[in-house]
């Protein structure tokens, strides 16, 4: 989808233009309850974002509703160097 694309490039040129040494992430924030795809209703995470994410550390889901989505979820993995308490 459009908004996908726009997301990725977007970050892609901040990252490019800011030129930072490194990249920290907390805990991955993904939600929970329930999110209806063009697959049907689907537990969150969605099983795309819940295979990207494999190996990230995750924090203690807080909020209903999906937080991270497999787009931010490509971002953080390629991006991210270190994940920080």
């Amino acid at each position: 989808a459009i908004d996908a694309i726009v997301d990725v490039v977007g970050a892609a040129i901040l990252v490019h233009q800011l030129k930072p040494d490194r990249i920290l992430c907390s805990r991955i924030n993904v939600g929970s309850g329930y999110v209806q795809c063009a697959h049907g209703l689907m537990d969150i995470p969605a099983p795309a974002t819940a295979a990207i994410l494999e190996g990230i550390p995750r924090a203690t889901p807080v909020f209903e509703g999906e937080l991270c989505t497999s787009t931010s979820a490509a971002l953080i993995k390629y991006y991210v160097q270190e994940f920080v308490a």
